[in-house]
C-alpha cells in the first residue's frame, strides 16, 4: 500500500462526511491498524457522535460474518426503519 497524495487521501475529506456511520473492524487488521488508521479514521468523521459507532471485533481485516450482518440490519433498522 502506498501512501496518498494530500489531494487524493481520503483522510482530508472525512469531516465532510455527517451521515450515519457504522464500523466494523478487526483488531487485528494488518492493513488498516486500530490505533494508525480505524481510530483516526473514525475521529475525523464530521457525523456527530450519536450518529455514528464502531465496533472491533477479535479479528482480523474481515468481521465474522453474522456479526456483521447482524449489526448492520440494527443500524438499518435504527436509521432507515425496520422492514414491513
Amino acid at each position: 500500500m502506498h501512501k496518498a497524495l494530500p489531494e487524493a487521501d481520503q483522510i482530508n475529506f472525512l469531516p465532510r462526511i455527517t451521515q450515519p456511520v457504522l464500523m466494523l473492524n478487526g483488531k487485528h487488521d494488518m492493513f488498516f491498524p486500530v490505533e494508525t488508521s480505524q481510530k483516526p479514521m473514525f475521529d475525523f468523521l464530521g457525523t456527530p457522535k450519536d450518529n455514528k459507532k464502531m465496533i472491533i471485533y477479535e479479528s482480523g481485516h474481515l468481521v465474522p460474518r453474522t456479526d456483521f450482518v447482524k449489526e448492520t440490519l440494527h443500524w438499518y433498522d435504527k436509521y432507515l426503519g425496520p422492514v414491513k
